[in-house]
C-alpha cells in the first residue's frame, strides 16, 4: 500500500520464506511490501521518483551505471568522502543525469527506500538493482559479516561520542544496513556506499 511507509530500524522477518529470490536476496511474500514498484515512477533518464515522498533517486550506487547498474564497481567511501563525492557528481554532466543538485539523503529519507519484505539485500531490486551486499551472505560465516558490507551512508551525523571524539577518536554517522534494512550508527572513518537523492 503506497500510503503506508514506515521508518523502521532493525526489523528482520523471521518467518518461512517463499521462493522469491534475486541472486542471494530472500523475500517473504506474506509480508507487505514497503517499496512496491507501483509506488515509484521510473523516468526515461533512469532516475526513480518515489510517488509518496516526491524524492528523485539515482537507481545505482556511486561507481555503478548502465542497465541494471551492471557497469563499473560500487565505490566505497568514508562518511566525509561520501559528502565530498556529491560535489563531484553535481559538477559532471556525465554523472549527474542533467541535474546539479544531488545530495546525500538524510537518514529518514534513506530509510524510505528499504524493502522490508526482503533481506540480503533489503531493497527493491527492480528499482534499485545491484544494491551492495556481501557475496553469498546467506551461507557466509556470520563472524565474517560486518555491517559495512552493505551500509549506505546518510548525511545525518550521530551526536553520540561527539563530545568524546577528540579523546576516543570515534565519530559516528547514521546509515542503513541493507542486509536487513536496519538503521545503524557507523564509524565515519569506516567505508560505506552512496546512493544520491534530490528534491
Amino acid at each position: 500500500m503506497k500510503g503506508l511507509r514506515f521508518y523502521l530500524s532493525g526489523l528482520f522477518v523471521a518467518a518461512s520464506f517463499s521462493s522469491t529470490v534475486f541472486a542471494d536476496q530472500v523475500c517473504d511474500d506474506t509480508v507487505a511490501q514497503t517499496t512496491p514498484t507501483t509506488a515509484f515512477t521510473v523516468n526515461t533518464d533512469g532516475t526513480v521518483i518515489d510517488d509518496f515522498t516526491s524524492l528523485m533517486w539515482m537507481p545505482c550506487v556511486q561507481g555503478l551505471s548502465g542497465n541494471a547498474c551492471a557497469t563499473g564497481t560500487a565505490q566505497a567511501y568514508t562518511w566525509q568522502t561520501a559528502l565530498q563525492a556529491v560535489a563531484t557528481v553535481n559538477a559532471d554532466p556525465a554523472m549527474n543525469n542533467g541535474f546539479s543538485d544531488w545530495r546525500l539523503p538524510n537518514i529518514k529519507e534513506l530509510a524510505t527506500i528499504t524493502e522490508l519484505q526482503c533481506h540480503s539485500p533489503a531493497s527493491n531490486l527492480t528499482l534499485f538493482p545491484a544494491t551492495p551486499m556481501i557475496a553469498n551472505y546467506n551461507s557466509a560465516d556470520p563472524q565474517q559479516v560486518t555491517v559495512y558490507d552493505s551500509l549506505l551512508w546518510s548525511s545525518t551525523p550521530s551526536s553520540i561520542y561527539n563530545s568524546a571524539a577528540p579523546s576516543t577518536g570515534r565519530a559516528l554517522a547514521w546509515g542503513v544496513n541493507f542486509i536487513d534494512g536496519g538503521i545503524v550508527r557507523a564509524d565515519k572513518n569506516s567505508t560505506g556506499f552512496v546512493r544520491l537523492v534530490r528534491n
